[in-house]
């Protein structure tokens, strides 16, 4: 079973490595609404390119943030994130961030740390918010640390983890949780539903304005029309659809 996870592990990493990526914006006319997209962990913007065309279709100006989140510690990855949006501050009004699976540490650290008051609310797609069993299973193996990185440790359960480092937002954000709609999910490793990566019951977070779980894998869930769907409806009605 470990060597299978490892394994997965691999596939996982090297299937990412090899997609290009760079920030890009897309600046609709007449839009003073600027959603922000941010990626998970050993990924690129390419994972968030159909939610970037479909917040373009419903006249939203899109941030599709990149970052190196298996090299840069969280400080760096804040700080590019806060100039890309101060380069854009004359332009937007509101800021809605969608981010999935570490994308969430990256707008809980951000909001920590900068006093922004255009951001309004928040969709995290399988975010690990109370920590990843799997992370703090496998985080001190050497072959973890090799693919993964600095940010890929801290998705553990510990103390000094990301998931305790950083405070609930104190703005409107709902939760999409991947699974099998079952009471086990992908991963036998996982305790309860799962979508493979993320346990449904480390999605959770206090202070959350609505929650859904959907049937799907944790990296294709930016991908899949119901997740989609539910994103903008919560950005226009701070609710899902259930």
């Amino acid at each position: 079973m470990k060597n299978n996870l490892i394994l997965l592990l691999v596939f996982f990493f090297l299937i990412h490595v090899h997609l290009s990526g760079k920030t890009i914006y897309s600046k609709v006319e007449n839009s003073n609404t600027l959603v922000v997209l941010i990626h998970g962990l050993a990924d690129k913007p390419f994972s968030m390119l159909r939610l970037q065309n479909k917040m373009i279709k419903h006249r939203y100006s899109v941030l599709n943030f990149d970052y190196k989140s298996t090299k840069w510690p969280m400080d760096s990855i804040v700080t590019e994130l806060d100039q890309n949006l101060r380069s854009l501050d004359e332009d937007i009004d509101s800021i809605y961030f969608v981010v999935h699976s570490l994308g969430t540490f990256v707008v809980r650290s951000y909001l920590a740390e900068v006093k922004n008051s255009k951001v309004k609310q928040i969709v995290m797609i399988a975010p690990p918010n109370k920590g990843s069993i799997l992370a703090e299973n496998f985080g001190d193996h050497k072959l973890f640390l090799w693919s993964l990185g600095e940010s890929g440790q801290k998705l553990g359960k510990g103390q000094d983890d990301f998931w305790k480092s950083y405070p609930s937002p104190n703005i409107p954000f709902g939760i999409i949780a991947g699974g099998t709609n079952y009471r086990e999910g992908f991963n036998p490793a996982i305790p309860g539903d799962d979508d493979g990566i993320v346990g449904v019951n480390e999605t959770v977070i206090r202070g959350y304005t609505d929650i859904i779980k959907v049937p799907g894998l944790h990296s294709m869930l930016p991908w899949q029309d119901n997740v989609i769907d539910q994103t903008l409806y919560f950005l226009k009605y701070q609710r899902f659809q259930h």
